[in-house]
C-alpha cells in the first residue's frame, strides 16, 4: 500500500467503525503500511491508505509496538504548544502546528470496547495529528504561523 497525498481523498471524513471484521481488516492493513516504512513513522491514519474509516495508528515510542486504536475522539484539552510538523500525506513539508499539552482521548480497541485516558504532549500531539486526518484536516489546514520548508 502507498500513502495518499490526493487533497480530496484526505479532506473527507472518516466513518465511525461498528463492526468488528471492519476493525480487523483496518487494523491489518495500517499494520502493513507501518510495517512498510521500517518503523520509522509515528502514526498513520486509515484515510491515509484510502481506507474512509476511523482508525488510527500510533506509536508513541520508537521501538515499541504500534496501536491500532478505532473511532478517536478528543474529549477535553489543556494548554498548546506550537511545533513544527510532517506528514506523510505532505512529503517533504513542514508545518509549525499548535496542539495541546494535555488532551483526554477516547478510543475503542480491536473489540471495539471504549477506554479513556490522558495523554501528556508527544503522546497527544501524535493523537491529535492522527484525528485530524479522520477528521478531514491536513497540516496545512492547521498551519499556524505560515511556515512550509
Amino acid at each position: 500500500m502507498r500513502i495518499c497525498t490526493k487533497e480530496s481523498v484526505l479532506h473527507q471524513q472518516s466513518k465511525e467503525i461498528t463492526d468488528k471484521n471492519v476493525a480487523s481488516m483496518c487494523k491489518d492493513l495500517l499494520i502493513d503500511e507501518f510495517n512498510s516504512h521500517n518503523g520509522r513513522v509515528q502514526g498513520i491514519a486509515a484515510i491515509q491508505i484510502k481506507l474512509h474509516y476511523a482508525a488510527i495508528l500510533v506509536r508513541y515510542k520508537k521501538g515499541r509496538e504500534p496501536q491500532v486504536l478505532f473511532n478517536p475522539k478528543l474529549i477535553k484539552s489543556y494548554g498548546s504548544w506550537k511545533k513544527l510538523e510532517a506528514c506523510l500525506s505532505e512529503p517533504n513539508k513542514y508545518y509549525m502546528v499548535s496542539r495541546p499539552l494535555l488532551a483526554k482521548v477516547s478510543y475503542m480497541d480491536s473489540d471495539l470496547v471504549e477506554h479513556t485516558k490522558w495523554l501528556t504532549y508527544k503522546k497527544a500531539r501524535i493523537f491529535m495529528h492522527e484525528l485530524d486526518h479522520v477528521n478531514g484536516l491536513m497540516l496545512k489546514d492547521k498551519n499556524v504561523m505560515g511556515v512550509k520548508l
